[in-house]
């Protein structure tokens, strides 16, 4: 009998492990369940696309060209999302860059250094265009290095381009002046940037 009675009592504790091991799978999934259903409370950088909205005075306040950035984001509103207010100001820039673009030389004494500046600035644009490809949520997040090296190199492609060009006396003043606002709304997005 004692026999049996080991053997009820292992049948009896093994019984025992299998419940309270359901019991536990049972808790475990359980949590799982309401932790996958319960909404998650994230921080979130101020600049992601996540309806945080400034003025565009505040925005502006920052930038080098302050009348000039106000320009440009009044047509989104005075108050804004503020990846809408980078959007708008890539735009400009990138408008006006292709402005500038358009103009290529035909012929002529400063052909060279013009034809060079020309693709400096195509070069400019196609770093714009890279920044407006970039998901909103990553403007001022996981790719912030990415879209401020781009708004340097736009800086820096448009002054070279104003060094290739001939001495001052000879250098054409349309493409001098026709630059002019293209580097500042570029220096205006890159302070955004950097101010974020």
């Amino acid at each position: 009998m004692d026999e049996d009675q080991e053997e009820r009592n292992e049948i009896l504790s093994n019984m025992i492990v299998i419940g309270v091991s359901f019991v536990v799978i049972a808790a475990v999934v359980v949590l799982v369940m309401v932790d996958v259903d319960s909404p998650k409370k994230t921080t979130e950088h101020p600049m992601n696309n996540t309806g945080i909205h400034m003025s565009h005075d505040n925005i502006c306040g920052k930038t080098d060209y302050r009348g000039l950035c106000q320009d440009n984001l009044s047509p989104v509103g005075h108050k804004a999302d503020v990846v809408k207010y980078f959007t708008a100001a890539i735009k400009a820039t990138l408008a006006a860059m292709k402005i500038v673009a358009h103009n290529k030389p035909k012929g002529g004494d400063n052909q060279k250094g013009e034809l060079g500046c020309f693709r400096l600035i195509d070069l400019g644009i196609g770093q714009l265009e890279s920044v407006l490809a970039v998901r909103s949520e990553d403007l001022f997040g996981r790719k912030s290095a990415d879209v401020k090296s781009s708004l340097n190199s736009v800086i820096s492609y448009q002054q070279k381009c104003l060094q290739q060009l001939p001495p001052a006396k000879a250098k054409p003043v349309l493409l001098d002046q026709a630059l002019k606002k293209p580097i500042e709304l570029a220096r205006n997005a890159l302070c955004m940037v950097h101010s974020r």
